[in-house]
């Protein structure tokens, strides 16, 4: 628009020299990487200021310019409860919801079980196709995708018109749990065949998470929660191709 208000247009660009001349003026003599950069558990430097990466690129998950979702948890125990919350906070500008499951990563002591009657009680008046619907599973509820997806197409719903986040993480509940009865490499193409399901159903995804919050609860480091995320990633990866 012509009339637009652009309040730094009649300003110069400014640059990083002249900003670090700055800095180096305010610090009076103290070495710059010592007051101004920390590091972090690994050892890796944090710079107070960073410009705008030449290359960058948008992320390929997400369409440009897509607005922000206000997704919202959806927690309490008790479904009538956590349907009322749910009505609440979607009636109060939320665009989505989280469905926390009891066990998981992210109850802390609460959560909704995944039973078929608890789960269409607290979906209940919720227009699941005008929202965002976003879970976090327990290792104990990884049957309530299904039964949701059961849900959409009771209501007449069409799969694909459904932002449905299922977000499975066997890997993950393997590592939140310590173990599982089986090993990955015979679970990985029941894993993809699953997923394959849902996909051949019209679901859009995302159907998969690779969760570093385990990692990180656990004590580990920056540098240890992205390398799992990034390794179970690709394990994901490889079974979806395969």
């Amino acid at each position: 628009m012509p009339d637009e208000l652009r309040f730094a247009a009649e300003f110069p660009p400014a640059t990083q020299a002249q900003w670090r001349r700055l800095v180096d003026a305010a610090l009076k003599g103290v070495p710059f990487e010592k007051r101004l950069v920390s590091h972090t558990y690994d050892g890796l430097p944090i710079a107070p200021l960073y410009g705008r990466d030449a290359d960058a690129r948008p992320v390929a998950g997400r369409a440009p310019g897509a607005p922000w979702q206000i997704v919202q948890r959806v927690e309490h125990p008790d479904p009538a409860i956590a349907n009322a919350d749910a009505l609440i906070d979607l009636g109060n500008g939320a665009t989505g919801l989280t469905l926390a499951f009891a066990g998981g990563t992210g109850s802390y002591g609460y959560g909704i079980d995944s039973a078929p009657a608890t789960l269409a009680r607290v979906l209940e008046g919720v227009f699941l196709d005008g929202i965002a619907l976003d879970l976090d599973l327990a290792w104990n509820a990884s049957d309530a995708p299904a039964r949701i997806a059961t849900i959409v197409t009771e209501r007449g719903l069409k799969p694909g018109a459904v932002e449905f986040r299922m977000n499975f993480d066997p890997i993950g509940a393997i590592a939140f749990t310590g173990g599982s009865l089986v090993a990955w490499p015979t679970m990985a193409p029941r894993f993809a065949a699953m997923i394959g399901e849902f996909f051949v159903q019209g679901f859009r995804g995302p159907f998969a998470l690779a969760d570093g919050r385990i990692i990180y609860a656990a004590g580990g480091s920056e540098a240890q929660e992205l390398a799992f995320v990034m390794a179970v990633a690709v394990a994901y990866l490889r079974a979806f191709e395969s």
